[in-house]
């Protein structure tokens, strides 16, 4: 049972049944083409893709972060939590850069 709470939380719940029901991991091809992984790479190519997600995070940065913390809270609640919860964090965006604003003009 527990084996199941992690595909069932990620999974689209017709791929989690193909799964659960089979008990057949599924392959690379398929992993990419249900959305569990971004990038199928083949052999030797493993290492430069790595470099190539790894740069893409390091240019993200700070935003990377708290989209990283919001996509998880998001997905916790419910749609119309979610919507309120984001509108809130997207207004919050705006009042710290207005107050830090105000303040570098008081200087």
């Amino acid at each position: 049972m527990v084996a199941q709470v992690p595909p069932l939380q990620r999974l689209h719940p017709r791929h989690a049944l193909e799964n659960l029901l089979t008990g057949e991991p599924f392959d690379a091809q398929r992993a990419y083409e249900i959305g569990i992984v971004n990038e199928v790479v083949g052999d030797g190519e493993l290492w430069p893709a790595v470099e190539r997600w790894a740069q893409r995070s390091v240019r993200a940065g700070a935003a990377l972060a708290a989209g990283r913390r919001s996509f998880y809270r998001f997905r916790e609640l419910s749609y119309d939590d979610a919507l309120d919860a984001s509108l809130e964090q997207f207004r919050g965006m705006f009042t710290a850069t207005e107050h830090t604003i105000e303040a570098g003009e008081r200087a």
